[in-house]
């Protein structure tokens, strides 16, 4: 079997060195990649996931980051074991601009606090990841809320100050060319 890992850097362990666009360049210089031929099924997830990355890169994607995760997931589970360091990449991306919102409808049936915890794609399945999130925030809860009460989702996470900064500077430069 083949490993194959594109030579980029920028995804790491701290969130200030991961570009916003990173996680789109990575499967882009993947699906670039001949050896890839070798494996349609890989090829189509591969191609799902980019496909919901669309426009993510920018901020200006509204794509719905639980698609994004299932994509993520699905394609993983068929192409990880022949391009681990990619998908090591594509994790680390994920989890430092995503997160998952979990929150408990309280016993009037109003909307009650909600909280955040770090996206953690050492869960293979989706339901088992934000089941875990809904597990945390219900044992970090007031006693009254049943377990059935607590959602999940996956959000993407503001985009940090140097990464607006960024984007600012480029809508700048965008409308002095027109």
């Amino acid at each position: 079997m083949t490993k194959f890992s594109p030579q980029l850097s920028c995804c790491s362990e701290w969130s200030h060195q991961c570009r916003a666009n990173c996680g789109p360049e990575t499967v882009d210089i993947l699906l670039k990649d001949r050896r890839l031929q070798e494996f349609p099924e890989q090829l189509d997830a591969l191609l799902e996931f980019r496909a919901s990355l669309q426009g993510v890169g920018d901020h200006s994607g509204t794509g719905n980051a639980d698609a994004i995760i299932r994509q993520f997931l699905s394609a993983r589970k068929v192409a990880e074991r022949h391009f681990y360091l990619t998908f090591y990449r594509l994790r680390r991306w994920l989890e430092n601009h995503f997160e998952v919102e979990v929150s408990a409808e309280s016993v009037s049936g109003t909307a009650g606090a909600v909280q955040t915890y770090p996206l953690n794609l050492g869960f293979r399945e989706f339901d088992i990841l934000l089941r875990a999130s809904r597990h945390q925030f219900f044992e970090h809860t007031e006693d009254g809320i049943q377990f059935d009460q607590v959602s999940a989702r996956i959000v993407r996470k503001a985009p940090a100050p140097w990464e607006r900064d960024t984007q600012r500077s480029a809508e700048i430069a965008t409308a002095a060319e027109v």
